[in-house]
């Protein structure tokens, strides 16, 4: 499965904190860097509401072990995309991400 995988990934987590004043802030901590995947893309959608909406669907294979959750940002290429649950496999880590743009 490793020979599969060929394009480098990022893997960024949202963690939001709080200080000693109590003040909140948020940001996108990486949580891997240049980890090994798969990237595929699987289709596209077109929605007409105010503004086209194009939304992307793709598929990217990680190897297992590789800590991803749902809502995680994975970066392919300079491009983020939005994780979708993982399904966990013995071989591999599936995971289905989008990527939104409005037209």
């Amino acid at each position: 499965m490793k020979n599969f995988m060929r394009e480098l990934c990022n893997i960024h987590r949202h963690k939001t904190t709080k200080n000693a004043m109590k003040v909140v802030s948020s940001n996108w901590d990486k949580v891997y860097e240049n980890v090994k995947c798969k990237f595929v893309q699987n289709n596209s959608s077109l929605q007409q509401e105010e503004k086209a909406k194009l939304t992307n669907s793709y598929s990217i294979y990680l190897m297992p072990g590789t800590d991803i959750q749902e809502g995680d940002v994975i970066e392919v290429n300079g491009i983020n995309y939005r994780a979708s649950r993982p399904y966990i496999l013995r071989s591999h880590i599936k995971v289905t991400c989008t990527e939104e743009g409005t037209l």
